[in-house]
Parts: structure tokens; sequence; C-alpha cells
């Protein structure tokens, strides 16, 4: 936790110095789909922290979680190119399925 608090803080600070000296700013709207994400892929981890590691909210709470991240991810985060990738290889795995059952 004091390792994770050091890291943030450092980010803060950095942000903070390269607008006072190089004039960089940081708009936290461009930002906002990766801070969303952040958020959502750290619930179940504070749900870990402030309960246990048997929570029964986890079982839902985790694929929830990594699903509303990949989304985020596939809408704001891949390029035209990698969705096709990412396409091109789910459509041959499916195919090889297929042909297996």
């Amino acid at each position: 936790m004091a390792w994770s608090l050091r890291v943030m803080l450092d980010a803060f600070v950095i942000t903070w110095l390269a607008k006072r000296i190089a004039g960089v700013t940081f708009r936290f709207s461009n930002h906002l789909p990766s801070i969303i994400g952040g958020i959502i892929i750290l619930v179940p981890t504070m749900v870990l922290t402030l309960y246990n590691n048997y929570s029964l909210w986890l079982i839902a709470l985790v694929p929830v979680s990594l699903l509303l991240y990949g989304l985020l991810i596939w809408q704001r985060g891949l390029e035209a190119d990698e969705i096709f990738w990412i396409r091109e290889r789910l459509d041959r795995w499916l195919r090889l399925v297929r042909r297996r059952t």
C-alpha cells in the first residue's frame, strides 16, 4: 500500500512539474477512459482489501469488472486493425471448435 501511495504521489508531482516548467498540460477529459478502466478493474481488489478473500461478492464482481473493462478497452483502447486481428483469431478458433464437435 505504501508503494502505491508513493507512485500516485510521484505521478501528481511529475504532472505538476511538467505543467510548471515545460508548460505541458494534462487534460483530465482526454484520459477519462483510462481512469474509468483503472477504477473498474480495481473494484475486486478493493473488495478483497476491505472484506476477505473468500467473499461471495467476488464470484459476481470479478467477471462483471472484467467484462466492463473489456468493453471499455474494445471501444476506446483498440484501433481498427487490432479489432480486425482479434475478430479474425476468434473466428478461426470458433471454426476449429465447431469442427471438433
